[in-house]
């Protein structure tokens, strides 16, 4: 998969490389290759040297600075003379415009730009190093005693030596080569390089460490190397070599296009000799070398290395356990990985010894030719012992997993096998081997088309696009969440998308707890007086249904039977003064008439088709009678001391002025003692 490689020097330059302070002791010097003169004294921008060959007069201390001015073309092959302190290293720069173009060096054939031998605390930055010829850039190397303190910070590396090299590991193609190697057995190697911010693409090699083999207080290993927030694009041999070393980090890097001859056993990025280092956070594809050509590579004595969230795609293979000479390895350790269609060939194991305590777990392995946990060389195996293979996916389109002897007490459990021809289970001798599946779950299916619906139902994934690696998040339908189990003490911290790890596990490499995708609440039951209603919403993934109660609404309350004492109990024996002691003798006229109706229909409440209900005006309680008890209600009511319905209001509201007040009580009373 070819990029532009436009997007990826943009990449590179948005991660921040290490901060360097130039110290303010030491003497600072400037090179200009336009605008300088070799007789200066160049220690200003204004009386810059013209050529770099003047550093070589000089010994450089704690805190010197040696600056090119940006925009410059140098050739140069400087052996470094001296050097700086932890806190004060020597600082090989750029000045000028800071938007302007970085200085860009070359050299001869076969040559280096930088040459540091038994020096210490050198900082490069800030360069770019490229052809026309096919030179090489930074080499750091010990003889005697420790170099240390080496950072290269926010470089490029471009067009040098882009060829096929001519022999298997050919590290004297790498544009970086680091050499720690002793003499002799004196103790000698390199330690403390940071590697951040770098840019490497269309080379024949990329970076070469090596080292001490014997590991040993006289000839020991390397120490604490680190590269980080880097792109090696469209390198033909490998990419970053790591060899003889203690104590490493890779992390945040691309390796795009890499290793793509097939004479050679070369790979984007691997490891031999190595050991308590951690590869994480990276993106590796387009590696197409069958030979090797895969994202992992735990070669020859890689021990305690741990590599976590790799996302593998479009390589020939994800990953591979290369233990050689019957010199074993021990606990390594591969988790929440993605792998996607690396299936030229298959991943596993090769060579003649052991991988021991070796974890493989919680990786998702998508589209792959196979897996091989045993393999015959000769006479001889290489297979997996005392091993942990647990909690993957495992989608297999050509039908290889073999399987390593029993007898090598391997757990292998909560794993989800999906193949199209099987995937067959083979021993060495080509026999079944069920028990080495008898926790783990298989789907036989030849009809399983890779990037199709049921295979997405299969897994529970989100598969809106395969190249895309979010559509390897477990949705709420999957049957991989919470079927994982806890594989050893200490798993890490987050999952391949940086989820934290929880104390339950999914099978695959998404180990979050997944929610459903709900819509919005819709109301499917209305709420009543003293009646609950109903909301439902639906989850657009799986179509589970969820409701929630909608509180009732209030009935109206029944009335006390008594009244405080601040309201009469008992209708008055005499009539208020103003009202006449007696009914009269005579009918009014019809204008004269105070009386009200006794019914009045309700025809504006009442539903359709139903029979009209009758209410009695002054009947507070809608008993069908005018009593005492409507009168205690009304005058509570016209005392604010209890409501009435809108029904009862209407009803008991004998003068018609739209309120319950004394004037109704009144007329309520009358009509209670029978005076009207």
């Amino acid at each position: 998969m070819k990029k532009l490689i436009a997007i990826l020097l943009a990449v590179i330059l948005a991660f921040p490389a290490a901060l360097v302070t130039f110290a303010e002791d030491g003497t600072t010097y400037y090179i200009d290759s336009v605008g300088g003169s070799d007789s200066n004294d160049g220690k200003s921008p204004d009386s810059a040297w013209l050529t770099p060959s003047r550093i070589s007069e000089l010994t450089f201390t704690a805190g010197d600075s040696i600056l090119f001015k940006r925009g410059g073309v140098y050739t140069l092959e400087y052996t470094a003379v001296g050097g700086g302190t932890k806190d004060a290293p020597v600082v090989i720069g750029a000045y000028g415009d800071e938007d302007g173009p970085a200085p860009v060096f070359a050299t001869q054939d076969d040559k280096f730009v930088f040459t540091f031998i038994d020096v210490s605390y050198w900082t490069i930055r800030d360069i770019e190093f490229s052809g026309p010829s096919n030179g090489r850039a930074i080499r750091i190397d010990v003889k005697d005693g420790v170099a240390k303190g080496f950072s290269i910070l926010n470089c490029s590396f471009h067009d040098m030596h882009h060829e096929p090299s001519t022999s298997y590991d050919a590290g004297d193609y790498s544009v970086i080569a680091i050499d720690g190697t002793a003499t002799g057995g004196n103790g000698a190697h390199v330690e403390d390089i940071l590697m951040d911010g770098l840019s490497f693409y269309t080379l024949g090699y990329g970076v070469d460490i090596n080292g001490n083999d014997a590991n040993t207080p006289e000839e020991p290993y390397n120490k604490n190397i680190t590269l980080k927030n880097s792109v090696f694009y469209d390198i033909i041999d490998d990419g970053y070599i790591l060899g003889n070393t203690s104590g490493f980090l890779i992390e945040n890097c691309q390796f795009v296009d890499v290793a793509t001859m097939t004479d050679h056993y070369t790979a984007p990025c691997w490891f031999h000799r190595v050991e308590n280092g951690i590869y994480q956070d990276c993106e590796v594809s387009g590696s197409t070398n069958t030979m090797d050509g895969m994202a992992i590579d735990f070669d020859n004595m890689t021990q305690n290395v741990i590599a976590q969230r790799i996302y593998s795609h479009d390589n020939s293979r994800f990953f591979w356990c290369c233990v050689w000479g019957n010199q074993h390895q021990y606990n390594n350790i591969i988790r929440y990985c993605l792998s996607v269609n690396d299936n030229a060939t298959y991943s596993g194991i090769c060579g003649y010894g052991y991988e021991i305590n070796f974890g493989l777990y919680n990786n998702t392995i998508y589209n792959s030719n196979g897996i091989i946990f045993r393999q015959k060389n000769s006479a001889n195996y290489a297979q997996f012992k005392d091993s942990f293979v647990q909690n993957n996916i495992f989608c297999i389109n050509k039908a290889r997993l073999f399987t390593p002897e029993l007898a090598m007490n391997n757990v292998f459990s909560n794993n989800y096998l999906i193949g199209t021809l099987g995937p067959q289970i083979f021993t060495d001798d080509g026999a079944h081997s069920s028990d080495f599946l008898k926790d783990s779950k298989v789907v036989v299916d030849g009809n399983i088309k890779f990037r199709d619906y049921n295979f997405k139902k299969l897994l529970g994934i989100a598969a809106t696009d395969y190249d895309n690696k979010d559509s390897f998040k477990l949705v709420c339908t999957s049957p991989l969440l919470n079927a994982g189990v806890q594989v050893g003490a200490d798993m890490g911290e987050k999952d391949f998308f940086g989820n934290p790890l929880r104390a339950e596990h999914n099978i695959g490499c998404f180990d979050a707890m997944v929610t459903h995708e709900w819509s919005e609440w819709t109301q499917v039951k209305a709420p009543a007086p003293g009646v609950a209603g109903q909301n439902s919403r639906v989850c657009s993934i799986c179509g589970s249904a969820e409701t929630q109660e909608v509180p009732a609404l209030p009935v109206p309350t029944t009335q006390p039977t008594t009244v405080p004492s601040t309201v009469p109990t008992t209708v008055p024996t005499t009539v208020p003064t103003t009202v006449p002691p007696t009914v009269p003798t005579t009918v009014p006229t019809t204008a004269e008439t105070t009386a009200v109706p006794t019914t009045v229909p309700t025809t504006d409440e009442t539903e359709p088709g139903t029979t009209e209900p009758e209410y009695i005006f002054g009947d507070a309680d809608m008993n069908g009678k005018v009593d005492a008890t409507d009168a205690r209600l009304v005058l509570r009511a016209a005392a604010k001391l209890d409501t009435l319905s809108a029904i009862q209001a209407r009803f008991c509201d004998m003068d018609g002025n739209g309120k319950i007040d004394a004037i109704d009580a009144r007329k309520i009373l009358r009509i209670a003692a029978k005076l009207d």
